[in-house]
């Protein structure tokens, strides 16, 4: 009897783009279960940070349920620059106690498959929502075939996110490169993997009409909306990996709002330098969306 693919949606682009609020709401879906960022597990594990439970990611009932047979050390991926990743597709490197090592692809796919299958056995749910994000992660679990995926490409104004890292103290260009590279890189996998599903929209979009969105995933995966999701999303139980700490854990509202202050609080030079490199791709993903009436 042929084994039955794990269904994955994977949202795919930069940090600060609204899917921690995204992964809070499709988690309180019946039939999908939120990991958050769960490529970053054993880095967030080793450093004591929070489960979307609220508890030490180590005193957490539900992973240490999960983790008991995985081996975590080779699974955080370095990411490949943007030539090593269009020339040398298979060139992928992790790092063991300071030390750059070849992957193992075929080891590190297995590794996700068992972590994946034990999520569902103990959760379960049907449906893993992964917001990892990491495009070339994302490409690897799909050449491997084991896996029925819907990619998510999840893109928010390049000023809006670089301003989020702006008030962290972060140096603006870095991030305008990132915000940049990493879309870039989404749709270099989306055009390679033309037969995989793919969602795109926009944070603006997404937060001022939520349910839309939402049940537009939704029929991707064959499921109905289930209006919990939205309206009590806070209330289940959580076990999300890193995101978003203000989203998980200080807000309590069930309001998803826009947030613009970028707008006002960025400054002049710092839009217009981001206007002058990357403004046209801010244009593309405008021209890209779509209504989802």
């Amino acid at each position: 009897m042929k084994k039955e693919k794990i269904k994955l949606i994977l949202v795919v682009g930069v940090g600060h783009s609204g899917s921690t609020i995204l992964d809070l709401i499709m988690n309180a879906h019946s039939q999908i279960f939120g990991v958050g960022e769960i490529s970053h597990y054993k880095r967030m594990r080793d450093h004591n940070a929070l489960c979307g439970c609220g508890k030490i990611m180590k005193e957490c009932f539900f992973w240490n349920n999960i983790v008991k047979d995985v081996n975590w050390n080779f699974l955080p991926l370095i990411g490949r620059s943007f030539l090593n990743m269009i020339f040398f597709s298979e060139n992928y490197v992790y790092i063991e106690d300071g030390v750059y090592k070849k992957l193992d692809i075929e080891k590190y796919i297995d590794e996700f498959e068992k972590i994946y299958e034990n999520i569902l056995k103990v959760s379960g749910k049907k449906i893993i929502f992964d917001s990892s994000k990491d495009p070339d992660r994302v490409e690897l679990l799909i050449k491997s075939g084991k896996f029925d995926i819907v990619l998510l490409h999840l893109v928010r104004n390049g000023k809006g996110t670089v301003y989020s890292h702006i008030k962290l103290g972060r140096k603006p260009l870095e991030y305008m490169k990132e915000w940049f590279l990493l879309n870039l890189k989404t749709e270099v996998v989306g055009l390679r993997n033309k037969k995989i599903k793919k969602i795109f929209f926009l944070y603006e979009d997404f937060a001022v009409g939520s349910e839309k969105i939402i049940k537009f995933i939704l029929e991707q995966v064959d499921l109905n909306f289930e209006p919990e999701m939205l309206k009590n999303f806070r209330s289940k139980e959580h076990h999300e990996v890193g995101g978003n700490y203000k989203v998980k854990f200080e807000w309590s509202s069930q309001e998803i709002y826009l947030d613009e202050k970028w707008k006002k609080e960025m400054s002049w030079k710092d839009k217009s330098v981001f206007n002058l490199l990357f403004g046209w791709l801010n244009f593309f993903y405008k021209i890209k969306s779509k209504n989802y009436e």
